[in-house]
Parts: C-alpha cells; structure tokens; sequence
C-alpha cells in the first residue's frame, strides 16, 4: 500500500458528475531572450525532460545573420531561458539553428549552410554538453565525403551516444539529389561517422534525408520527394525508409508506404519514432489547388513480423494546411502540426493531439495561436516528451516583425502508479487515473478489482512516509479523505473530477480503501498513484 503527498486536495478542487476528457492545455509561450525579426524563432524544437531547445536559423548578430540556438528550463514558474548558443566558428547564413535536438546534457544544432552560401552550402552539425553550470560547444562534424550544395544537417536526431544527420541534396552514386543521411557514434567525448546511409532504390530528387528520427534499434529517414516513377509522371509520394542494425551494419529492412497513395502528398517531409512505432507526415500541399490536399500523418506499428499503418487527419480538414508538417510520438500520443491552417485569419497554423487506446487513435484537442498570430505557422515545428508538448509558430510576431514564438502544451504523461496495495478476495484493487490535469479540465479516478458492493474511501495526503502497515506503508496525516462511497456489482468505481490550475510539476497522490473481510483488519486497499499538473 502507498500514499504519498506534497500538495493539499486543491489539486482535484470537485467531485462532481461529469465527462471525464483527455483534453491538452496551453501552459506557456516563449520567445528568444533579445527577439530578431525575421529570426525565425522556432523553426525547429525538441524537448527533453525539464529542457526545451530552440532553433532560430535567421537570427542576427550584428550586420551577420549566423543564426542561434535557445535553451530553456523548467521550473515552478514555468519555462525560463537559460542560454543562447552560438557556434564557435559562426559566419554569415550558416543556417544554425535550422535542425536541433537534445538528449538529457547533449544537444546537436544543424547548420546546414556552413561553408558556402545557399546552394554552395556543406553544411556541418555542433554538439553542446552541459557541464553542470553552462553548456559548451565539445564538437563540430561534417561529413567524411561532403561537398558543397547537400545541405548536411538539414535534420538531426538523437538518442544517447547515436546521431543521424540528414543531408537530402546529396549526389550518392550519380543519382542527383537523391540524399543520404550518416549516423555518427559518440565514443567518450568524440563523434566519428559510423556509416552512411543511401536508400537501396535511390533515384534523383528523393530528397533523402530531409526528415529523420532514432531509436535504440531503428534509424528512420524520410524522402518526400520520392517519385513513383521517373519521366513525364512527377507524383512524389514519398517514402519512409527504416534501418536497423544488424551485426555492426545498418541495413534497410523496410519501406513504409501509404495505404491511400495520393499524388504530391509527400510522405516522409516530417518523421518520428518511438520504439516500435513511426510516424511520418505527409502534408499534400504543393501551393497549387489543383494539386494541393488536406493533408495527413500515417503511424506505422511494428507488430513483431510486419509494419501496420493507421491514418490520422484533423477533425476539420483544410486544403492547403499542411497537416503533417510536423510530427511527434511518444507512447500512445501524437502530435501534428499544420503552420498553414487559415481558420479565420491567414496561416495561422494549428497543432492537433491524438491519442491511441484499445479503440484506435483519435483526436483528443487541437490548440490554435494566439488571435494577433496572423502569419504565425504554428506547427511548423513539434516535439514531445514525458507530459509536454511544444510547437514553433517561426513567423508570429511577438517583439520584432515575425520574429518568432514556441508554444508549449501540457498534459501527456500525468499520472504515475506507485505501486504496493493490500489484497482482499479479488485480489489487489487497482487505482488508475485518467485525464491530463490541466486546470480546469475533467479527469477520472477509477477503482476495478475491488469487493463488490463494498464501501470505500479515495484518501490523499501532503507527507511522503514510509510506515509499515501490513505490508504495506501509510501517510499518517491525511490531508482529505472523500467518504461515502460504493463499489458496484463488479468491483469497480469512477470519481469524476475537475482539476484545478497549479504550477507547472506540482504532484499529488490518492489511496483507495475498500471494506473487505479478506482484507487486513477488515479493509484492502488500492495501489497508489500520483497525479501531476503540467
């Protein structure tokens, strides 16, 4: 048995009967430390824990634009700036910050126009390690066979001591502009390419590259560019293409598809991964209505011998809106934006959250800018990690002309289960929370496995101890105890509550007692859980 608690019953302020929602929440909005215009704050996010990074390829540094990288922590009063990067060798349009990503204490910033302007551009990456006071540049690579106009670091992904790289302009074997993209290995404090990677039916403009993404087993790489067939039919559907290693080579084991081909859809111009599940986004839209579509993202489920595909699409589709520009996955949700959602002003973008139980996936909340963000493309960007969600809108303007904004939503991960419950005759109860704590919005707490018909009571408690209890442990100071309730005929019961709005981390934990004869001196009791607010 446990329960555990910092926080008083405010925390769940009602019990009253209502639906309990999965609905997400806006818990904050970020704009670079000294706002540029035109700086393009946003373009690219990825979040980590208790960290956020920024990207801002067009931020400016005197008369030079080399561009910059953001750093921001969470604490009790929301997310703060904690650092501005810069690379050590910065120069004119290098295009920092056009990629980012972080891992714990290591960030990766693309800088894919390094070494030469525009289409003369090499490109490199730069890694930064937090050293327990400040983060330090430790590294700049490039490719093993770069060349000028390929773009290196037009992607980065990241996961531990492994990196990819995109570099979706790339000329490998002849064929132009079919990408590539190198994974690199960190052994102690140096990144050395490991291998590069080339689709095995490579063909000019795949545009291999310009998406990628990393687990512990996979490589994930997107070619939206990908046609279906050379000559006068230029469809570009896309592909996705996936590599895992085998021995100590990482080889193509699959090409991922959609089930619903559309012509110019793009599969694969934003990619995600999480374990055994991909997500690529395939926005169909090529700025022309004949052509144009409403875009979608296509989640891929290895289920132990093949790839399955489920389909997501907003609620309210729009042609031209670029669903599937961006995308994020993490456990059983998703996240899709869509910068060229017009609603009722122009392009202010949208982000759409979607979760998957036993049902299949469905959209649980979709979040627009804010109303003066005309111009915004929120959703050019997203990333998501443990109970946050974030998204750039690299054109809202905030303090300079479309400088840029980072909006950051909560609610994803709130519930944890504690462990420890007191068996009674059907076993241990079990306690589970539902709903994403955001303020103001429905949650549930639900008991299964209990006697039924039994009387029961949900107790939470500000004092985290450890007290023997048969068996078990107990807080000795309830803050609240709800009394009066009643399991039904099968054991179960459901709490619907409205949460109130706190801090951002703010944690609280719930017991269930339940009156059964089997039980410790008449009572079992539920697992415990604790709930935190985003």
């Amino acid at each position: 048995m446990v329960l555990l608690g910092r926080l008083s019953l405010a925390f769940l302020a009602v019990l009253v009967c209502i639906d309990s929602t999965d609905a997400q929440c806006r818990v904050d909005k970020v704009a670079a430390g000294a706002p540029k215009s035109f700086a393009r704050f946003g373009q690219s996010v990825a979040i980590s824990g208790g960290r956020m990074i920024v990207g801002s390829p067009n931020y400016k540094v005197g008369a030079l634009t080399p561009g910059a990288a953001h750093i921001y922590a969470l604490d009790a009063t929301g997310w703060n700036l904690q650092a501005t990067l810069f690379a050590s060798d910065a120069a004119d349009f290098d295009d920092f910050g056009i990629s980012v990503a972080i891992d714990g204490d290591r960030i990766l910033v693309g800088a894919d126009s390094v070494d030469g302007p525009l289409s003369g551009a090499v490109g490199a990456v730069y890694a930064f390690d937090w050293n327990g006071t400040q983060w330090q540049e430790v590294q700049k690579f490039q490719a093993s066979d770069g060349a000028s106009g390929a773009f290196f670091g037009c992607s980065v992904a990241l996961r531990g001591d492994r990196a990819v790289i995109g570099r979706f302009w790339d000329s490998p074997s002849g064929a132009h502009h079919a990408g590539s993209a190198y994974v690199f290995a960190r052994n102690g404090a140096t990144w050395s390419e490991e291998q590069k990677l080339v689709a095995s039916n490579a063909t000019r403009e795949d545009n291999f590259g310009w998406s990628v993404a990393l687990s512990d087993t996979r490589v994930v790489v997107g070619a939206p560019e990908r046609f279906d067939n050379m000559g006068a039919n230029f469809t570009q559907f896309g592909q996705v293409y996936v590599f895992e290693k085998l021995a100590a080579t990482w080889t193509e084991t699959a090409i991922l598809t959609e089930g619903n081909r559309v012509q110019w859809d793009q599969l694969g111009i934003s990619v995600a991964i999480d374990h055994d599940q991909i997500i690529a986004g395939a926005w169909a839209d090529n700025f022309s209505p004949p052509i144009s579509g409403v875009g979608s993202a296509h989640v891929f489920q290895w289920n132990g011998s093949a790839w399955t595909e489920s389909i997501l699409q907003a609620s309210d589709p729009e042609f031209e809106g670029e669903f599937g520009a961006s995308v994020a996955i993490q456990g059983p949700w998703a996240v899709i934006g869509t910068p060229s959602r017009m609603a009722s002003f122009p392009l202010w973008g949208a982000v759409y959250f979607f979760h998957h139980d036993a049902s299949g996936w469905t959209q649980t909340d979709m979040q627009l800018p804010d109303p003066s963000s005309s111009l915004g493309w929120l959703g050019m960007s997203a990333a998501i990690d443990g109970n946050y969600a974030v998204a750039g809108a690299p054109i809202e303007t905030t303090a300079g002309s479309q400088d840029g904004a980072v909006y950051v939503f909560g609610g994803f991960a709130p519930w944890k289960d504690e462990g420890f419950a007191l068996a009674g005759v059907n076993g241990d109860p079990v306690l589970t929370g539902n709903g994403s704590l955001c303020g103001g919005t429905n949650t549930s707490i639900v008991l299964t496995n209990a006697k039924a018909k039994a009387g029961a009571v949900l107790i939470t408690g500000p004092i985290e101890v450890n007290l023997p209890f048969f068996g078990g442990t107990l807080v000795p100071q309830p803050k609240k105890i709800f009394r009066g309730l009643k399991t039904d005929t099968s054991g179960s019961l459901t709490l619907n509550l409205a949460a109130a709005t706190l801090p951002p981390g703010t944690a609280a934990f719930y017991q269930a007692w339940i009156r059964d004869p089997v039980g410790p001196q008449g009572f079992s009791a539920s697992n415990g859980i604790s709930g935190v607010s985003p």
